[in-house]
């Protein structure tokens, strides 16, 4: 029966990933649409992508490093989904929210920084939960986009 899905062993893999993948973007737009608060919308962007990855094991993370197709459709995922916080960040710089930085390269840090605190090396390291550590760089990334208050000179 699960041939009916693929014509063999590699392209099964590719189905389930992508299947996985496709979900993981679906919810976080859904999320992030649902939501008012620039804030709130990037993490609900990212939300998905941490709660179904996590009982990815480092297994999983290996053979889709050593598979080329399965870690052009990893990278292809990770680029649709850094160009939607993008747009989001973009979004919170017109409305004043967020600072004036380049959005790709603030998108770009933030899905990195998020991919290093889901390392399991890292949270053993740092002593953190998985959710504990996203949170944490959540607070750090959206708290250095947010506009520092104006000291007045004596």
């Amino acid at each position: 029966t699960l041939y009916r899905l693929a014509e063999n062993k590699d392209a099964l893999v590719l189905h389930v990933l992508e299947r996985r993948l496709a979900r993981i973007r679906r919810k976080g737009a859904e999320a992030a649409a649902s939501r008012r608060d620039i804030r709130e919308r990037i993490i609900a962007l990212v939300e998905p992508g941490v709660t179904e990855l996590r009982g990815a094991s480092q297994s999983f993370f290996a053979d889709v490093a050593v598979f080329p197709a399965a870690k052009r459709l990893l990278q292809q995922h990770q680029i649709a989904r850094r160009k939607e916080a993008e747009a989001l960040i973009r979004a919170g710089i017109r409305q004043g929210v967020f600072r004036r930085f380049d959005s790709r390269l603030a998108a770009e840090v933030f899905f990195a920084s998020v991919q290093r605190v889901m390392d399991p090396a890292f949270l053993a390291e740092v002593g953190l939960s998985p959710s504990d550590a996203i949170r944490q760089a959540e607070d750090l990334l959206l708290g250095g986009l947010t506009p520092r208050p104006v000291r007045r000179r004596r």
